[in-house]
């Protein structure tokens, strides 16, 4: 027995990519049975817009002033059996209730203007798991709560074989992205319907592209560089900046420096072309955020020009006072943000990504300081373009907090961040360090328990907040 459990560990620990499909997967489809329905941030919204695009609608439409579509009215009667979940810890899923939800019909043609203006003016790319699965249900007239399932379900399957493709691709940093991927928030973003999840999986493969053609002699493969760009900025231009990274590739690889400076820019200039495309469109239905008053995107982005310093003050200011809050974000705030992971959790996995960070660089495999000026370049533009949107689009003119800021949108950014670890102790001196050369040498074993700790922590957690 004991010679098996050994032969199956380093079967695992030998590749990181395989670990993690496997472990994602199982995982995830727990999770995403284990999650109530709607109980993933905007997930209502997800599943209208999702819905919509499964029928053919890619452009939402607008009425009243508010912005959705016209969809079976037996999707709100569903959501609406579990929003009481929401903000409310002391609410449970009643004994019983999926067994009726799964006996409740779709009646596709009773139908009524659902709003969904959060996710109205995404583009069709994240959600085509969502919308394969919603699709194939809704061929069989399948319960709405089926529908959710089957969405989940492929969200999960798209967003985790994405990720292990860029696992499989990174030269380095494997066991980094295998944390990354498996953090409780990411891997419940992935077995949900949130777009987010698809986001996240190209953030990884373009981040992971990248590092391959510029750490090795791979030839670059420019069509896979811009059909994951353009791909990543239809998910969310927020992580435009990222487009940056190819100037990390050697312009010998270009096969000179005009070459490389022409078809990077052509590069990140079909990514801007598309999500700028796309806005044009959808700027007939906009709608500004329902929650909030004085909502304006003009007269907020004359205010920011009008005091550029201050703005950037305000941003270092929520930064810093909000950094806590912000990392719990990023690696475990379930629910609707009301069911945080603990904080020895957060400090647990906080410190072994940076652990794993430090010591999972490959000799063979340097990263320049200019290279590194480029990714702290990156690390901060991106952090601020987070910001300056969510500022924009969802906080009121002239504000002086920027609220709207989540953990989790600083996701497809954390693998860039934690690159400015890599090769910081140096190999030389790891070897002559007896535990960091031990810890160095088992640190896929430590990330395989990490992920089984926060997997089992993660189960906990829900189970305790949603079910008696």
């Amino acid at each position: 027995m004991v010679n098996w459990f050994k032969a199956g560990l380093s079967w695992l620990v030998a590749c990181p990519s395989r670990f993690y499909l496997g472990a994602a997967i199982f995982s995830g489809s727990i999770m995403l049975f284990l999650t109530p329905p709607m109980q993933v941030p905007d997930e209502s919204a997800h599943f209208y817009r999702a819905y919509q695009l499964a029928e053919g609608g890619i452009i939402a439409n607008k009425k009243d002033g508010m912005t959705g579509g016209h969809l079976p009215s037996s999707l709100r009667n569903f959501k609406q059996k579990f929003d009481i979940l929401a903000f409310n810890p002391e609410r449970k899923v009643g004994k019983g209730l999926y067994g009726k939800m799964l006996g409740q019909e779709l009646f596709p043609h009773q139908r009524k203007f659902l709003a969904f203006e959060v996710a109205a003016l995404y583009s069709p790319v994240p959600y085509v798991p969502q919308v394969i699965g919603i699709w194939l249900g809704a061929s069989f007239n399948s319960s709405p709560i089926v529908l959710m399932w089957l969405g989940r379900a492929f969200n999960l399957l798209f967003s985790a074989g994405i990720i292990y493709l860029a696992i499989r691709l990174a030269p380095a940093y494997r066991w980094v992205f295998v944390l990354v991927a498996m953090m409780p928030m990411t891997l419940f973003q992935k077995a949900s319907l949130s777009p987010d999840a698809m986001t996240n999986a190209l953030a990884l493969l373009f981040t992971a592209l990248v590092l391959r053609y510029a750490l090795t002699k791979t030839p670059i493969n420019f069509y896979a560089l811009l059909t994951v760009g353009i791909m990543l900025a239809l998910s969310k231009s927020a992580y435009l900046v990222l487009f940056l990274l190819l100037f990390l590739i050697p312009a010998e690889k270009y096969g000179g420096i005009k070459r490389y400076f022409s078809i990077n820019t052509a590069i990140a200039g079909a990514g801007v072309l598309a999500t700028s495309l796309w806005s044009i469109l959808v700027s007939v239905i906009y709608t500004p955020f329902s929650g909030r008053s004085n909502i304006d995107p003009s007269a907020q982005l004359a205010h920011i020009l009008s005091d550029v310093g201050g703005f950037m003050s305000l941003v270092w200011d929520d930064l810093t006072v909000n950094l806590g809050k912000y990392l719990t974000g990023m690696v475990g705030q379930l629910g609707w943000l009301d069911t945080p992971m603990p904080e020895w959790f957060i400090f647990f996995y906080v410190t072994s990504v940076i652990v794993i960070a430090l010591l999972d660089a490959r000799c063979r495999t340097v990263i320049t300081w200019q290279s590194k000026t480029l990714l702290f370049l990156v690390t901060g533009l991106g952090v601020l373009l987070v910001a300056t949107l969510l500022y924009l689009s969802a906080e009121p003119v002239a504000s002086t907090n920027i609220i709207s800021i989540q953990g989790r949108y600083f996701i497809p950014l954390l693998t860039v961040m934690l690159l400015l670890l890599y090769g910081v102790i140096a190999e030389d001196y790891i070897r002559q360090i007896p535990m960091l050369r031990r810890f160095r040498e088992r640190r896929g074993v430590l990330v395989i328990a990490t992920v089984l700790l926060s997997t089992t922590s993660t189960f906990f957690v829900l189970g305790d907040r949603y079910y008696c």
